[in-house]
């Protein structure tokens, strides 16, 4: 009796495993791929980014893909013109180009080193980076772009951010509660490879594209005493994410037939670590023993000074700690011993935007499968005398000063003329000033005074309705509706609501509205003139004309009409 139960206990289990066995073959061989890239998003901002990443709009005269997500991103023609090369770079706000101009950006950079590379080839560079996205949140971007719009190159520089889901989740999970689910997910992931998995979650797995997401709409943070410390687990769970992740872009693209060119990602190496929230876990005790190892490096005594850092490290991990010790070391000009100690403080730093050092490691190691692949990191690295990128290169933890945008684009376009589409030729930029907080359609307005004043918390539709109730009361002059157009762009971006279209077709209607007040408003006819060069509008060239007869001065009119004629000519 016994026996015979456990014989159909054997042969139910084996009829089981056979029958999963033979289902997973048929998936596979009617090539059946379900949602396998779903994303786990426990980060606010992330989580309300999904596709459509583009809408439809009409422009003026032309009918246009308006990005929905907030950042830099230019509209782009709807329909691509045939002798159009449109290349996309992918990242986040590091490719975004935060802090500095939007021509101070490299992908806009990298556009005006490829304008004229190939005759008789226009290119369109969109800058789709986005402030604080992972790669998670690009690999759905890159799956709609390449499935909808056009591309013919990518560009992907991606790395930072990725601890940010962690971070996210550590706010409102005591840390037994995150580590199961850190530990969960990092499970969930690893069975993505089989297409029963892929069914039942695409059954199971809710909306479209995401599960086991929460807005924490009604949670309150934990204090910061009640937190989790980042375990090794969760640094490999970002890395093994990051690994998968942009896999699955190159794999997306290679399927697309669409080269892609990869990039490494710098990080500034003298930025002091997040010591949020856990600055008071070092004691006074700790620091001065960390004091006393730093006064034996500067006596040259290199061997105990290290030897006292490694049992303090040993019994207190603390980035700080490591940090402190290695900028001693570099300012002795022990640049090993420095490197050694920066990135052991660049491991354990807690900042979800800095970019764990094995993550570079894992570009290397993909980089095979790209079509081109420029070592950002190296490159940066060799503008420093001893090699140890500081706030001279890069200004924080990640984001780049202007010099090094121009290096970085220079270094992806030779990847584009010599080894993506070889046979092109590098042109020379324009000479363009750069300034903190500045945009694609002129200065920042920070909409604090004027007629326009910005309440805090007010959005857009009703600083809107605000505006136009005040235009009633008063006429505008044409510098007041510059004024207008200005806040429309810049204070607005990622609050595109229906309602109001994107916030492009309100500065178009207030620039309009100043220029018929005053057609020789040359900052209004430069604004113009460089949204109908990106929208390829017939009259580009007519508008971009008198922004340049308007204000000889204006480099960036004049490069983008000197361009246009070059194409007409050719």
């Amino acid at each position: 009796m016994k026996l015979s139960f456990v014989k159909r206990l054997f042969f139910s289990m084996a009829a089981s495993v056979l029958g999963l066995l033979l289902l997973e073959g048929g998936l596979r061989l009617f090539d059946y791929e379900g949602e396998s890239d779903r994303v786990v998003s426990w980060c606010r901002e992330h989580a309300k980014n999904r596709a459509p990443f583009f809408r439809e709009e009409d422009l003026g005269d032309t009918r246009a893909w308006v990005p929905l997500f907030e950042g830099q991103p230019r509209p782009m023609p709807e329909h691509k013109e045939e002798d159009t090369l449109r290349i996309f770079a992918l990242g986040g706000s590091a490719v975004h180009g935060y802090g500095f101009t939007r021509p101070g950006s490299w992908p806009d950079k990298l556009e005006e080193r490829l304008a004229m590379a190939w005759p008789g080839r226009r290119v369109e560079v969109i800058n789709a980076g986005a402030i604080a996205w992972s790669s998670q949140q690009l690999l759905s971007l890159a799956k709609d772009i390449l499935e909808n719009h056009e591309p013919d190159a990518l560009v992907v520089l991606s790395g930072n951010n990725e601890l940010l889901e962690w971070f996210d989740a550590r706010k409102y999970l005591p840390p037994s509660e995150l580590h199961q689910w850190v530990d969960s997910i990092r499970s969930a992931r690893s069975m993505r490879r089989f297409r029963i998995y892929q069914l039942l979650t695409d059954w199971f797995g809710g909306s479209r594209g995401h599960w086991g997401q929460t807005s924490f709409t009604d949670d309150e943070a934990l204090d910061w005493s009640l937190r989790a410390r980042m375990r090794n687990g969760d640094r490999s769970f970002a890395e093994e994410s990051f690994r998968y992740n942009l896999g699955r872009i190159l794999e997306e693209a290679r399927r697309s037939d669409v080269p892609v060119v990869l990039g490494t990602v710098p990080v500034n190496w003298l930025e002091p670590p997040a010591e949020f929230p856990f600055k008071d876990a070092i004691s006074v005790a700790e620091r001065r023993r960390g004091d006393e190892a730093e006064r034996r490096l500067r006596e040259g005594d290199l061997s105990l000074a290290q030897e006292q850092m490694r049992r303090l490290m040993k019994e207190h991990p603390e980035a700080i700690l490591a940090y402190r010790f290695g900028r001693v070391a570099r300012d002795l000009g022990h640049t090993e011993l420095a490197r050694e100690w920066l990135k052991e403080a660049i491991r354990l730093d807690e900042n979800p935007h800095r970019t764990l050092p094995q993550i570079n490691g894992v570009i290397h190691s993909l980089s095979g499968r790209s079509e081109a692949f420029v070592d950002v990191e190296a490159l940066l690295e060799k503008q420093q005398e001893d090699g140890i990128l500081d706030g001279d290169v890069v200004y924080d933890y990640c984001h780049l000063r202007p010099d090094a945008h121009a290096l970085v684009a220079e270094a992806i376009g030779l990847a584009f003329v010599e080894t993506v589409w070889p046979g092109g030729r590098l042109t020379e930029a324009p000479a363009a000033p750069e300034s903190h907080l500045d945009g694609w359609l002129g200065e920042e307005v920070k909409g604090n005074e004027g007629p326009f004043s910005l309440s805090p918390g007010l959005d857009r539709k009703q600083w809107w309705q605000t505006a136009e109730m005040k235009t009633k009361e008063t006429p505008l002059d044409a510098s007041a509706w510059l004024e207008l157009a200005r806040i429309s762009w810049h204070s607005f971006h990622g609050q595109c609501s229906p309602e109001r279209g994107p916030c492009l077709t309100d500065a178009l209607f207030a620039l309009d509205k100043a220029l018929a007040l005053d057609p020789q408003l040359c900052e209004a006819l430069a604004a113009r003139g460089r949204i109908a060069y990106a929208l390829s509008e017939n009259d580009a060239v007519e508008r971009l004309g008198k922004a340049v007869d308007c204000d000889p001065g204006d480099a960036r009119s004049r490069w983008y009409l000197k361009r246009l004629a070059w194409e007409t000519v050719q």
